[in-house]
């Protein structure tokens, strides 16, 4: 008997959340909602007083609003003025350079093979097997 009256409080339960959700959904979309505001119980501190203004009222100066031009699809650069003003270059210069001749290979004595360095012999391992003596410590044999 009491099974259908949980089931039935499960099922408001559920129902109260996606419309609680479904509402929050359609303040989220206001271009003026501010999610801070939702949590101002929690602060304690008192405003300064005084008047607030906006520092920058037409945006930050230097700094383009929006997506950069450059990052749009299909930007090309403007053509840069200082190259146009540029004399065009004489014919002589913008022939093309003779192709240099291959040098010639002179044949080399192979060279020797590094000879593998002695193997050293094993030293007297440290007495705790692990670290070494610290340097500068004489240690008794």
């Amino acid at each position: 008997m009491t099974m259908p009256i949980l089931r039935r409080a499960a099922h408001a339960l559920a129902a109260l959340a996606f419309a609680a959700s479904l509402a929050a959904c359609g303040t989220a979309s206001t271009p003026d909602f501010d999610p801070t505001g939702l949590l101002d119980f929690l602060d304690t501190k008192k405003p300064l007083p005084g008047e607030r203004k906006p520092v920058f009222q037409e945006g930050v100066p230097g700094v383009e609003r929006g997506i950069p031009k450059e990052l749009m699809k299909g930007y090309q650069p403007e053509p840069d003025p200082t190259l146009q003003a540029q004399p065009a270059v004489p014919e002589k210069q913008q022939a093309e350079p003779e192709p240099r001749k291959p040098a010639k290979r002179v044949a080399s004595k192979p060279r020797a093979k590094p000879r593998p360095a002695p193997a050293a012999e094993p030293e007297d391992p440290p007495e705790d097997g692990v670290w070494p003596p610290p340097p500068g410590s004489s240690q008794p044999r």
